[in-house]
């Protein structure tokens, strides 16, 4: 394993660390490219961590606005079934007024055009209807 640093002078050095015993020696130039390219790598490889992140918190926030799409989508579904159920029950009401009124309008034509034959029948037999 290879490892850089700098000593107290400012200078850099190179730790080699091996199965038995570490070694330490000032940079070359290529040990220097070798820092520098590691850095980079580990620049890279921080931005590629830090982006997989980020488009793994975008892809839940993209789950959770689907989910809420899809609720809001139900609820307002369900709302138009509700509001034409609240219609059909409104036109049957409406229909069930109307023939009741109608039923009231021949009811008392019936009782202005007189007395009918049932009624006759029964003044004629001596019974009444009512007090």
């Amino acid at each position: 394993m290879r490892e850089f640093g700098t000593c107290s002078h400012g200078m850099s050095l190179c730790t080699i660390t091996c199965t038995t015993h570490a070694h330490t020696h000032p940079c070359t130039p290529i040990h220097a490219n070798t820092r520098t390219i590691a850095r980079g790598q580990g620049v890279q490889a921080g931005a590629a961590e830090a982006h997989r992140y980020e488009r793994e918190v975008l892809g839940q926030e993209l789950r959770l606005a689907r989910e809420a799409t899809q609720q809001a989508t139900s609820k307002m579904n369900l709302a138009t079934a509700a509001r034409e159920n609240a219609r059909a029950v409104e036109r049957d009401y409406d229909e069930v007024v109307a023939l009741l009124e109608a039923e009231v309008a021949h009811l008392r034509s019936q009782l202005l055009a007189g007395p009918d034959e049932k009624d006759q029948q029964l003044v004629r037999t001596g019974c009444c209807l009512g007090p």
